[in-house]
């Protein structure tokens, strides 16, 4: 009986042979085997490359940030506290500083 194992890089086939037709068809099958395999190492290499270059374009994983930082020639305008406008509400209504509060339209 026979063993079968696994086509490996490098195969040559066996020394003895019990047949000439069946050496020929061995060595055959070590060529096919042999471009197949080739065959296939290459399009796993380039999978692998596009998946490099895939993985390449993707954006750098998302920076919490505190606080906004204006880019370029920006000015930044500070209200001041006399500026500002004082609603309304008191402390003690029902429906303090809610949707109709002046401060909150105003975002402030």
């Amino acid at each position: 009986k026979g063993r079968v194992f696994l086509f490996q890089e490098g195969d040559k086939g066996s020394k003895k042979g019990s047949s000439r037709e069946l050496v020929k068809s061995f060595k055959q099958g070590i060529k096919e085997a042999t471009e197949a395999f080739k065959q296939w190492t290459a399009v796993k290499k380039m999978k692998i490359e596009q998946e490099q270059q895939r993985k390449g374009k993707k954006p750098a994983p998302y920076k919490y940030i505190k606080n906004n930082i204006p880019v370029g020639n920006v000015h930044i305008h500070k209200a001041e506290l006399s500026e500002i406008p004082i609603c309304e509400c008191k402390p003690d209504q029902d429906d303090a500083c809610t949707s109709h509060c002046l401060n909150r339209l105003l975002m402030y």
